[in-house]
Parts: structure tokens; C-alpha cells; sequence
């Protein structure tokens, strides 16, 4: 496990037990247990001595009301009341009795966002039902809890998250977002509002721009349910194909013409450690099979070579199933899963940057032998610029 993680787990946990944390501390602690199991066990045992050691009296907590005893109570029972305590204060803190829920993050901890939450602003990482949650002057991605699905807001755009008895629902008050939405449960699709229309979805990528008099669509992969919501037109849209609506109360459905400046020039193979690449032909295509002993290490990352400056983010998946075709869960030396993302500042690399003070320097990754499928589809600055996925197998032996 990252250090970083650990020491910032140990600071907020001295921090809870001197009642001193705050309510983003609280959501982050409960952030990081359900992230790393060693740490909520780690949790357990600390609360437990905590609460013997300091014989926490269970009215402090609000969990009922006591007799005022003015007799020394046997050890015993400060261990049954020290249990109570911990199993209540575990079940508030991960159930979220007193505390929301949180059912989404931002992948970097280090940036704090302004959030408007029950009327007021706060400043978070983690994100709650209702939270309304504006990009500003910067892209950023709201990454949401067990699953894969990213929603990233382009910049000057403002969300609202809501859910319908289970089903994810996102209303786009203002701008633009890109979607690349994980398979959602059975019944209950991931819908998206704005003022013209409702956009449903299953499991898909694409771009979703709200202005003023009209509402963009653009399918990169999947189909989309699309549909006017004063007029109830409705249709399918498919991967590369748009759609759009406005005060008409009308559907348009077109092929998409991709954008020539939105392409990814190559991917190459990097070594993380020389910061170079593996080989010397520098590029990797599809069909490769790649032999490990020549790499210059054990470590991979992937360099998304972009040079146009029409280019502003690219969003990936990463599939990767080792020699007995099981899956492979790609977690770099940030502690962050890369098997689905997306890389917004340059330089472009799949599996993390910026280590240290450095924002270009890549993270590593040890490479497993299997068989590798990445997907990517890059997309630029403008609302409308969302360009052609292309798809990269390669073998590792």
C-alpha cells in the first residue's frame, strides 16, 4: 500500500478519536476502509482499545440514555460497553446513519472541489446524493463507488446527483460531460437529464452538451436511448452516430463525422524506470506480442502520443487476462485501479503520472504474460469534438 495512504489514514484516524474531524475528514476515512480492507481492520482494533483504555461513555454517542451510576463498573463490563460503542460507532460510520452515503470520488485526492451540499459550499474529494457540482475553470471526473462508470465534466459544467430507488441519475444543469458507463444492474439504467431531453443508458460511452436552446448527443460506443421530454420522441442512438434536440421538440439523427484534429497519433511501450521506451522501435501496434525478457524492465506504462494541441483528454479500458484467462486488475504505485480511466493533462499515460513534483513522471505497473485489449477514444477542448475509438490488442509472453 501506498505510504501516503497509510499516513494519511493514521492522521485522520487521531483526528476522530480526539473528536476533532470534520465531516470531509469522516467521509475520506470511510473512503479509504472501503478502498483497503487492512485498514478497516486496522480501524476495529484501534476503536476497541481506544474505547477500553478511555472508557467512552455510550450517552456521548447518543446511543441511549443511561442510569447516572456512581459505582466503579467491573472491567467486564467496559468491555461489553467498549463492543457497543465500537459496533455502533463502526456501523455509523460505514452505514452512514448520521453521514450520507458517499457514492462517488474524485480519482485525485489531492484536488478538492467546491461542492454545494444541503444549500452550502463545501470543499470535498467525495461526493453524496443531492451534491450539486460544478467543473469551473477545469475538467474533472467523478468516479463512482463499485464499478468502473466515469462521468467527466468539461469545464464551466455543473451536475446534480440523484438516483431513482437504486437506478444512478445525473441532471446536467449546465455544459458538458463524457461518459463511459459501466454495465449497469438489471431495471435499472443510468439516466441523464437536461432541460430538453433524457438520455438513458445501459452500459456505453459518449459526449452530453446542454446549452441554452438545445441538447447534444454523441455515441462513441454503445447505444443510447435519447428522448425528447416535452414532446416524448424518442430514438436509439448507436456508436457513431449523434442526436440532438431543442425548443422544436424534435430528434435529429445523423452519422457522426469525426473530427480530424481529435486523434491519437501512437502508444508507446514505456519503461517507468528509465523513463524511456522498451524498445527501440518505440511503437505499440496491434498484433504485437511482446517478449518480457527483452523489456529493459519488469514495469509497463503507456505513453498516449498526442501532439495535436486539439487534443484535450483521452478516456481508456483496459482489458487484460493472464495465461488461465482470468482477469487482471491493474493497480499502479499511486494505489489507483487503471482499468478504466481517463488522462485529461499531458502527458497522456494509461496507467498514471505524477509522482512526487513531478506531473509528468509515469507510474509503473508489474507486467503479467497474458493476452491485453486497450480501447481508447480521445477527445478535444470544444463540446462537440469527441473522436473515433480505436482499439490495441498485444501479447505479453
Amino acid at each position: 500500500m501506498n505510504p501516503d495512504i497509510e499516513e494519511e489514514f493514521e492522521f485522520l484516524l487521531m483526528d476522530q478519536e480526539e473528536g476533532t474531524i470534520s465531516q470531509e475528514g469522516m467521509e475520506r476515512l470511510k473512503v479509504l476502509m472501503k478502498q483497503h480492507p487492512s485498514l478497516r481492520e486496522t480501524y476495529v482494533k484501534q476503536q476497541m482499545l481506544h474505547a477500553v483504555s478511555s472508557k467512552i461513555q455510550l450517552e456521548t454517542l447518543s446511543l441511549k440514555k443511561l442510569e447516572q451510576r456512581k459505582n466503579i463498573i467491573p472491567f467486564v463490563t467496559w468491555m461489553s460497553a467498549a463492543a457497543a460503542v465500537l459496533v455502533c460507532c463502526f456501523a455509523l460510520l460505514m452505514n452512514g446513519n448520521d453521514i450520507a452515503e458517499p457514492i462517488a470520488f474524485s480519482n485525485q485526492p489531492q484536488k478538492v472541489y467546491q461542492v454545494t451540499r444541503d444549500g452550502k459550499r463545501v470543499k470535498t474529494d467525495v461526493f453524496q446524493l443531492g451534491d450539486v457540482i460544478e467543473s469551473q475553470n477545469e475538467e474533472m471526473s467523478i468516479y463512482y463507488y463499485g464499478e468502473s462508470t466515469i462521468v467527466i465534466l468539461k469545464k464551466n459544467s455543473r451536475v446534480v446527483l440523484k438516483d431513482d430507488r437504486g437506478a444512478k441519475q445525473i441532471y446536467l444543469q449546465e455544459g458538458s460531460v463524457i461518459c463511459d458507463v459501466d454495465k449497469q444492474p438489471q431495471n435499472k439504467p443510468m439516466v441523464i437529464f437536461t432541460n430538453h431531453a433524457k438520455t438513458t443508458v445501459l452500459g456505453t460511452q459518449f459526449l452530453l452538451s446542454s446549452e441554452p436552446d438545445q441538447t447534444k448527443l454523441q455515441v462513441s460506443e454503445g447505444l443510447v436511448h435519447f428522448e425528447d421530454v416535452h414532446s416524448s420522441k424518442n430514438i436509439e442512438a448507436a456508436a457513431g452516430y449523434k442526436a440532438k434536440t431543442g425548443h422544436e421538440h424534435g430528434i435529429e439523427l445523423s452519422q457522426t463525422i469525426y473530427p480530424e484534429n481529435v486523434v491519437i497519433d501512437q502508444l508507446v511501450l514505456m519503461d517507468p524506470i528509465s523513463e524511456t521506451p522498451h524498445f527501440e522501435s518505440k511503437l505499440l501496434l496491434d498484433g504485437m506480442v511482446i517478449d518480457r525478457k527483452k523489456m529493459k524492465s519488469d514495469y509497463i506504462n503507456i505513453l498516449m502520443d498526442a501532439n495535436n494541441e486539439q487534443v484535450g483528454g483521452v478516456v481508456f479500458r483496459f482489458d487484460i487476462k493472464d495465461l488461465e484467462g482470468k482477469k487482471v486488475v491493474v493497480i499502479n504505485e499511486k494505489d489507483q485501479q487503471k482499468n478504466r480511466g481517463q488522462e485529461s493533462l499531458r502527458p497522456f499515460y494509461v496507467i498514471g503520472d505524477g509522482l512526487g513534483d513531478r506531473e509528468d513522471k509515469p507510474c509503473k505497473w508489474k507486467v503479467v504474460p497474458g493476452k491485453y485489449k486497450l480501447t481508447l477514444t480521445p477527445y478535444g477542448d470544444r463540446r462537440a469534438a469527441l473522436g473515433k475509438p480505436i482499439t490495441v490488442n498485444f501479447q505479453v509472453k
